[in-house]
C-alpha cells in the first residue's frame, strides 16, 4: 500500500514541474476570426511583465498587468492554426499552438408580436443578427444587407427589393404601404 501511495507522488510532482506554461483559454486552444479572443497566460516562475509574447498572426493586446491578453485574429490563414510564443529577452520560454476557427453564422432576429412578426415591427425595431449560445460573448453583428420579399393577397406576383442595413430602407417602405391581412412577406 506505501509503495503504490509514493509512486503517485512522484507521478504527480513530475506533472506538475514539467507544465511551464499555463494559458487559460475558454475555447480549449481555439481561435476565432474577427474576434478578441481572450487569453490568461501564467508562466511558472516568471512575472507577466518579465515576458515578450509574439503571435504568427493577428495581434496580441495586454488587458492588465496580472496575465490577462486579448488575441485578435482578423481571417483564418490556409493553414488554420496559430503560433503563440513566450519570450523573455532573447530566450524563448514556451510556444503554444492554436486552432483557428470562423465564427458561427449568426441567427437573424425579426421582432415579433406574439406569434408573429409583422412588418410594422420590422419598420420600428429593425432585424438584428446575433450569435446566440456561443462561448464568447458580446460580438457585435451589423446587418448590411437583406432581401425583402412582398406578395398581396390580391396579387400573383412576388416582388423582391434589397433592403440596405436594419430598419426598412424606402424602397421598402413604398413596397409595404397598404398592407393588409393575409399579404406575405
Amino acid at each position: 500500500m506505501k509503495l503504490i501511495f509514493f509512486l503517485m507522488m512522484i507521478f504527480i510532482s513530475c506533472k506538475t514541474y514539467s507544465q511551464q506554461v499555463l494559458i487559460e483559454n475558454s475555447q480549449s486552444r481555439i481561435l476565432y476570426a474577427g474576434v478578441e479572443n481572450p487569453l490568461k497566460i501564467h508562466v511558472h516562475g516568471y512575472k507577466p511583465s518579465e515576458l515578450t509574447i509574439v503571435v504568427s498572426h493577428g495581434e496580441i493586446i495586454r488587458k492588465d498587468n496580472i496575465g490577462s491578453y486579448a488575441w485578435k485574429i482578423c481571417e483564418v490563414n490556409n493553414q488554420f492554426r496559430s503560433i503563440l510564443k513566450l519570450y523573455k529577452g532573447p530566450k524563448l520560454v514556451d510556444s503554444v499552438v492554436f486552432r483557428l476557427k470562423p465564427l458561427p453564422e449568426p441567427t437573424i432576429l425579426v421582432p415579433q408580436n406574439g406569434h408573429r412578426s409583422n412588418a410594422s415591427q420590422i419598420f420600428k425595431m429593425g432585424i438584428r443578427a446575433e450569435i446566440v449560445d456561443f462561448i464568447i460573448e458580446g460580438i457585435r453583428c451589423e446587418i448590411v444587407s437583406y432581401d425583402f420579399g412582398f406578395q398581396k393577397k390580391t396579387d400573383s406576383v412576388f416582388r423582391i427589393i434589397t433592403n440596405k442595413g436594419a430598419y426598412f430602407d424606402k424602397s421598402v417602405q413604398d413596397l409595404t404601404v397598404g398592407a393588409a391581412s393575409g399579404d406575405k412577406y
